[in-house]
């Protein structure tokens, strides 16, 4: 059995065994609900009815570990299928320990929740139903100081806070909050530094290549708290730095698009640990292609420089999940020393009202979805990816200088501009790739081509989704308009088997080439 099919068993019975140490617990306190003397006959028959399920989703559990570890099926249909199995059996696991959330109460007297895990904090003894679905506890007490104000519900807290230790261990002062999506992350730590920017004069800096729908909802939207940068220029970014007047700049690590810089935020780290600031300064990092490597404590071990914060956003759909893509999530982590930070505001409160106000809260079942993984099937699942990624790149490159189909954009290649950078501060050249072709292939051409490579791949019963985004977990391809590359594929080798990285560095240049030569394009 090669090594890679070794790994995803070890990770899927990881998960298995994590999510049924889960089920225990629940079905454990969901049988202690039985004795509650406000049970009525019904709920004890609808509370026995889900202890049921509960035993199904167990077997459907070792269903999984039965199609992966099955020797009759070879490596790459288990790797290319897994997404599909997977799904459905953790989806099943999951809503047999969330059908009673939704639970309609008793029609008299208080009214009892059967869900083991809600109202335990506010009314414990009587064990009453909480409405406060928006992903929050809302306090409203008289007397109260302050008045009003909102905490997060203690399931929600403890999927985010147990992401952020599965990716960076135990870091000091570490605040985790998860949201309906990265964009949705990115977005209410925006909308914090809009409410900051209005009362300070202070301004907010987001890199010209960072998200299009981010800017969108700021810059193109003549908001004037915020502007653009070259975030490509390091000693702009310093500059910004410097200036008081500057309250945040928002930058990525290896940048999602298709020249794909490298940020060199070690010597950026390196200047802000000598910095002295007046006033809190905030860097926002879309760390969505960079996500497990540490910014915290790589760079901060010694705790975070008074008056700095740093934030970071990942989006759980591409590569949390295992890249599965069963639920749409995104996380905020925040670090900051509370001690030594003169804002007006909390930053984590803060975030957590506009999360709450805003509506940008997952539900509890896609929570327990985005925190299936641990720290080991993290690790192992992106080695074979960062594998496969090098693999693929090195393959394309030498097929398309050999064939003149165009160039091949990748940090993993020794000739990229930012391939030091990118290994020396993430240890990787990226997780996609672009190919660029001549300017005779119009949008019309490529579209065509694109769908040209699906249609022929579902033919051929080969690997290779055409999608703009699914979990990153088999082989993707996506079409790409960028305003000043132009138009591009985006590609993926996902966190498949090496022979199925192998079959797809092979197939993609001769479907490309097949449908140049068929359809006679001037110029290739």
């Amino acid at each position: 059995m090669h090594k890679d099919r070794i790994s995803l068993i070890s990770e899927v019975e990881q998960i298995v065994e994590q999510e049924k140490h889960k089920l225990e617990e629940y079905s454990s306190a969901l049988s202690g609900t039985f004795n509650h003397e406000k049970v009525l006959c019904i709920d004890q028959i609808i509370l026995q009815s889900n202890l049921e399920d509960v035993e199904l989703a167990k077997t459907s559990l070792d269903s999984l570990v039965d199609f992966v570890t099955d020797q009759n099926h070879e490596d790459s249909f288990v790797f290319n299928n897994v997404i599909k199995t997977a799904g459905y059996v953790l989806k099943k696991s999951v809503a047999s320990r969330t059908y009673l959330l939704r639970h309609t109460p008793t029609l008299h007297g208080l009214p009892i929740v059967l869900d083991p895990t809600q109202n335990l904090l506010l009314s414990y003894k009587e064990h009453t139903v909480e409405y406060g679905r928006g992903g929050y506890i809302l306090f409203q007490l008289p007397g109260q100081d302050p008045p009003l104000r909102y905490e997060d519900n203690p399931e929600l807290k403890k999927a985010a806070e147990e992401m952020a230790h599965k990716l960076y261990g135990d870091v000091p002062n570490l605040r985790a909050l998860i949201f309906t999506s990265g964009l949705a992350s990115a977005n209410t730590f925006n909308d914090f530094m809009k409410s900051l920017s209005h009362s300070n004069g202070r301004k907010n800096y987001i890199g010209d290549n960072c998200w299009v729908e981010i800017k969108k909802g700021v810059v193109d939207a003549n908001d004037p708290t915020f502007a653009i940068f070259d975030e490509t220029d390091t000693d702009k970014i310093m500059e910004l730095l410097r200036d008081d007047s500057a309250q945040s700049i928002s930058l990525e690590g290896i940048q999602n698009y298709a020249t794909l810089h490298a940020t060199d935020l070690e010597a950026i780290f390196s200047e802000v640990k000598r910095m002295d600031f007046k006033r809190p300064k905030y860097m926002l990092i879309d760390h969505v292609v960079t996500f497990d490597t540490n910014l915290y404590e790589r760079h901060f071990h010694d705790g975070m420089p008074r008056n700095f914060c740093l934030a970071a956003f990942i989006s759980g759909i591409k590569f949390t999940q295992a890249g599965w893509d069963m639920s749409k999530s995104g996380f905020l982590f925040l670090r900051y020393d509370p001690e030594n930070f003169d804002e007006v505001a909390d930053p984590y409160t803060k975030i957590n009202d506009i999360r709450a106000m805003s509506g940008r809260v997952p539900s509890l079942e896609e929570a327990h979805l985005a925190n299936i993984e641990t720290s080991e099937t993290i690790r192992s699942r992106m080695e074979r990816y960062d594998s496969n990624m090098e693999y693929l790149a090195k393959a394309l490159d030498a097929r398309f200088k050999a064939n003149g189909l165009g160039q091949v954009y990748s940090a993993w290649l020794p000739d990229h501009p930012d391939y030091e950078t990118a290994m020396r501060n993430y240890g990787n050249g990226g997780r996609i790739l672009y190919l660029k072709f001549g300017n005779h292939v119009t949008g019309e051409v490529l579209l065509n081509l694109y769908r040209y490579i699906a249609d022929e791949a579902f033919k051929d019963n080969v690997p290779v989704m055409a999608a703009s985004n699914f979990g990153f977990s088999s082989p993707h391809i996506h079409m790409v308009r960028h305003n000043v590359f132009g138009l591009s594929l985006r590609v993926s080798p996902g966190s498949t088997d090496i022979g199925t990285t192998k079959l797809f560095a092979q197939y993609l240049p001769e479907k490309i080439e097949a449908y140049f030569r068929e359809n006679v394009v001037v110029g290739t």
